[in-house]
C-alpha cells in the first residue's frame, strides 16, 4: 500500500483541493475505477492532468515523474516523501520499469503518461519504444484514462488559463486496447462539441509555436497583444478565438506550416539565431549540477553554440522539451537543459528535421 507520508498528504489534498479543482476546471467524468493495485495510463493534455485525475480517483496514485522535477529544490522533498517514480526523458529506463512493477506488487495504484510530455498541439504524441511490451507484462488491471479539454483550457504554449470544460473518461481495458482508447485529437473532440474556452490575453505565448510570420515569412517577429498576435514587420494579425483556433485554423495546421517555414529558413540561412539563453549541465546518474552557462545561442547543421561552448549535434541524444521553456537532451554522460524563452519547441523540431535529413548542405 501507499506509504504513510503520502497517505497523509493525499488525504489532506483530497479534502482541501479536490472540489475546488473540479469546480475551477469544470471537470466532468464517467467510468469506474477498481481498487488498487492497478496501472493507470492516460493521455497528457495539460500540466495539471495528474491533479485532474487525483481529484476524482479515491485512492493515492504513485506517478511516474520526469527526472527534471526531482532537480527542483521545492518539489524534491515532496516527491521523495510521496515516493514518486523518476523517469529520465528521452531514453529507455529499466530502473523506472522495475520501480513500476515493484510498486504494483506492493498493492499501489501507479499512474503513467506514456507520451512523456504534455502535447504542444493537442494531438496524441509518438510513444517511446517498448510501451506496448510494458503493458503486456502488467498483471494488475489497467485503467485507461482519456482527457479532453485539458489542452484547450491552457495550451502548452499559452501563458494564461481559459474557462471551458474538461472531460475525463475511465475504462478498464486489456493491454492491447489501452493506447487506441487514449489516443485521440483534441481537435476532433472540439470539432464535434465546439465548446467555448474564454479568457483574456489568449494570444500570450503564441510566439512559442509561431516562429515565422505566415504572411511575410519573417523570423521571430510575432508579438502577442491580448487575443491578437501581430508581425512587427508586415502587421499580419493572428487571432486566437474562444474555441482555440487561430485565424480559423487548428494548432496542428498552424504548426505544419511553421515547420515548413523552418526548413525553408534554415536551408536559406544555414543557421538559427536563438538569442540569449541559459544552459545547465548535470550528471546523468545523480543529477548533480556541474555548470551553468549563459550566452547567445547559434544553431548550425553541425553544432549548437552557447556562449563559448560548442556542442556537436552528432553527440546530442534523447532530445525532448520540458515545461514551456526548456529544451533537454543528453550529451555524452551529461544531461543538458537549455532554457529558452520562446524557441524550445522550434529547437526540438529542428532536430526532428535534421534527423530526417530535410536540410540541404
Amino acid at each position: 500500500m501507499a506509504n504513510i507520508g503520502y497517505k497523509i498528504i493525499w488525504k489532506t489534498g483530497k479534502l482541501l483541493l479536490s472540489k475546488q479543482i473540479i469546480k475551477r476546471y469544470n471537470i466532468e467524468h464517467h467510468g469506474k475505477i477498481p481498487d488498487p493495485p492497478f496501472l493507470l495510463v492516460a493521455n497528457h493534455t495539460h500540466f495539471l492532468d495528474a491533479f485532474f485525475i487525483m481529484a476524482i480517483v479515491n485512492v493515492p496514485i504513485t506517478w511516474v515523474v520526469a527526472t527534471g522535477n526531482f532537480h527542483n529544490r521545492l518539489l524534491f522533498p515532496l516527491l521523495k516523501i510521496t515516493k514518486m517514480i523518476s523517469k529520465q526523458k528521452g531514453r529507455p529506463d529499466i530502473s523506472t520499469i522495475k520501480e513500476i512493477f515493484k510498486s504494483l506488487e506492493n498493492g499501489n495504484a501507479v499512474g503513467i503518461f506514456p507520451e512523456g510530455s504534455v502535447t504542444w498541439d493537442g494531438e496524441f504524441q509518438k510513444l517511446p519504444k517498448g510501451t506496448d511490451k510494458l503493458l503486456e507484462h502488467v498483471k494488475t488491471p489497467i485503467v485507461a484514462v482519456k482527457v479532453h479539454g485539458g489542452y484547450l483550457t491552457q495550451p502548452r504554449w499559452a501563458e494564461f488559463r481559459r474557462k471551458g470544460k474538461v472531460e475525463i473518461e475511465f475504462r478498464i481495458l486489456k493491454p492491447d486496447e489501452v493506447i487506441s482508447f487514449i489516443k485521440g485529437s483534441e481537435w476532433d473532440w472540439q470539432g464535434k462539441n465546439m465548446i467555448k474556452f474564454s479568457g483574456k490575453n489568449k494570444a500570450a505565448g503564441l510566439q512559442r509555436i509561431v516562429w515565422f510570420c505566415p504572411k511575410c515569412k519573417s523570423y521571430s517577429t510575432i508579438i502577442p497583444d491580448g487575443e491578437i498576435a501581430r508581425c512587427s514587420k508586415c502587421n499580419f494579425e493572428l487571432l486566437v478565438d474562444d474555441y482555440g483556433y487561430v485565424n480559423n485554423r487548428s494548432i496542428p495546421e498552424l504548426l505544419k506550416q511553421q515547420e515548413s517555414l523552418l526548413v525553408e529558413h534554415f536551408n536559406k540561412n544555414k543557421h538559427l539565431d536563438l538569442g540569449k539563453g541559459l544552459l545547465r549541465i548535470r550528471n546523468l546518474i545523480d543529477g548533480k549540477l556541474i555548470k551553468t552557462i549563459k550566452g547567445d545561442i547559434l544553431v548550425t547543421k553541425e553544432s549548437i553554440k552557447i556562449g563559448n561552448l560548442r556542442l556537436q549535434n552528432s553527440k546530442i541524444k534523447g532530445e525532448t522539451t520540458f515545461l514551456r521553456k526548456i529544451f533537454e537532451f543528453m550529451y555524452e554522460d551529461k544531461v543538458m537543459r537549455l532554457f529558452l524563452e520562446k524557441h524550445s519547441l522550434m529547437l526540438y523540431k529542428f532536430f526532428e528535421k535534421l534527423r530526417g535529413e530535410e536540410f540541404v548542405l
